[in-house]
């Protein structure tokens, strides 16, 4: 498989404090990679660090273009974001968010051309979000923004494409529609996407191969059984959990543990001398 990104010894620090370290990791062409982890683990660094949101060292690259080496216009011509919380700039309507992803391929000075708004209206045709167009992006419920927000990066026209945490918000039906339609366009368009995912289920169901990040480091790299093992869950989310098979995928489920009976009652209602 051809390595698309690849960032060795990526790391982020700042005041002092190192978020993120020594990552290295190659990420093939049409591949679904997703970044799981505790919270705080990094997975968000390492997105914003590749997209070059944040200053970091070591390096990124693209095909074997170290994206230090290009303006963020540029960068942005090869890597599309999808942030957790997209900023959305008042009053705009839903057609002229989506046409902002044309940015990169527009000049200084210069206005969006023919190919610009005909690039904006395949990708909302292709994401059924036409009755969308004229409405205020701040009137938008969780699931329609998150479709939007994928359709303006998806009119980048970009072959690698980075999302945040895009179900986080989202109840169950639209968390499945929103990854369905990514693995759709991933295949249709031949994307490689790189996805930072907190439903451990859901990343087994979706990604080829899952990065597991823990206090900024990259610890595990696999496919979702090799890596999303009960004792690796437990080791780094201190989560006990049943790892089980559902049609052929991995599902991990929170496993209650039953309480010392005795020693909350002894705590309540101590013995009598």
């Amino acid at each position: 498989m051809k390595p698309r990104l690849s960032v060795r010894k990526l790391g982020v620090a700042v005041n002092g404090s190192v978020l993120l370290s020594g990552v290295n990791l190659t990420i093939g062409a049409g591949e679904w990679v997703g970044l799981i982890g505790p919270n705080g683990a990094g997975k968000t660094t390492l997105l914003n660090a590749v997209m070059g949101v944040i200053d970091s060292f070591g390096t990124a690259s693209v095909d074997g273009l170290d994206l230090a080496a290009v303006s963020p216009t540029q960068r942005a011509q090869h890597l599309a974001l999808v942030p957790q919380r997209p900023v959305v700039p008042p009053g705009m309507d839903v057609f002229s968010y989506v046409l902002l992803g044309r940015t990169p391929h527009i000049g200084y000075f210069a206005s969006e051309g023919t190919h610009d708004v005909d690039a904006t209206r395949s990708v909302v045709k292709e994401l059924d979000i036409a009755d969308l167009m004229d409405r205020d992006m701040h009137t938008l419920s969780g699931g329609e923004l998150q479709r939007v927000v994928l359709a303006r990066a998806l009119a980048q026209e970009t072959e690698i494409l980075l999302l945040d945490e895009p179900t986080s918000a989202l109840d169950v039906g639209n968390q499945q529609q929103v990854l369905e339609i990514i693995d759709g366009l991933r295949r249709s368009r031949g994307l490689t996407v790189i996805a930072a995912i907190h439903d451990l289920t859901l990343a087994a169901q979706f990604c080829d191969r899952l990065a597991l990040l823990s206090d900024g480091e990259l610890v595990s790299t696999g496919t979702p059984q090799q890596v999303l093992t009960e004792e690796t869950i437990r080791v780094h989310y201190d989560a006990i959990v049943n790892v089980i098979w559902i049609d052929d995928h991995l599902a991990v489920v929170p496993s209650r543990q039953a309480p010392d009976t005795r020693a909350i009652l002894d705590d309540e209602y101590p013995p009598q001398p």
